[in-house]
């Protein structure tokens, strides 16, 4: 009787040892901080006077004649970091006294249709489409180089006119944002921003 007891209480003993040694282990605990940044989608007009692409076109008006051309190179540079979609409207107008209007028409543009394209939209504005998502960092081929004021067509009812060719920008976030099979950028990328103030 004496033994089976013993043997009972060495039993027990080794089982409150073995169980104490299951809370013996080494634990640790610890917060991970991950921070994840969005890209940025910024965009600036580069516009330039010379074929070299060294001198900015002025702010102040540029004196020209009928039937002279004047280099006007425009680009659009993704300043951000994220990978941006990028359309430009171009506006041709003239100003003078009250009433005259002036035929847009006689102001040329050679368009670049290789690298853009031209989408007229439901508000009426034809905007150019950059046929390729823009990288952070990257620049546009230039959408055109050169405008001409047509001669003949002329008269003296536009001197001392001025001649505006104004561009607007915009752009739109290329991830999870992308042109289906067979689609373009100018019909199927979503979520164009407002055109800015005119």
């Amino acid at each position: 009787m004496k033994r089976k007891l013993f043997t009972l209480a060495t039993i027990v003993i080794c089982l409150s040892i073995l169980a104490g040694g299951t809370f013996a282990n080494f634990t640790a605990e610890g917060t991970a901080h991950n921070v994840i940044t969005s890209g940025k989608v910024d965009v600036e007009l580069r516009e330039w006077a010379d074929d070299g692409m060294e001198k900015p076109f002025p702010d102040k008006p540029v004196p020209v004649m009928p039937g002279t051309e004047q280099t006007k190179i425009v680009q659009v540079e993704n300043v951000g970091t994220a990978s941006a979609y990028v359309r430009v409207l171009v506006e041709k107008k003239f100003d003078g006294e009250p009433g005259f209007v002036g035929d847009t028409d006689l102001i040329g543009i050679d368009f670049d249709t290789t690298n853009w394209t031209a989408n007229t939209e439901s508000d009426g504005k034809t905007y150019y489409y950059y046929k390729e998502a823009l990288a952070g960092g990257a620049t546009t081929a230039p959408l055109f180089k050169k405008v001409t004021f047509n001669g003949p067509d002329m008269g003296n009812e536009y001197q001392n006119r001025k001649a505006y060719v104004n561009v607007y920008v915009m752009a739109v976030q290329a991830a999870n944002n992308p042109v289906p099979d067979g689609g373009t950028v100018a019909d199927d990328v979503q979520g164009w921003p407002e055109l800015p103030q005119q």
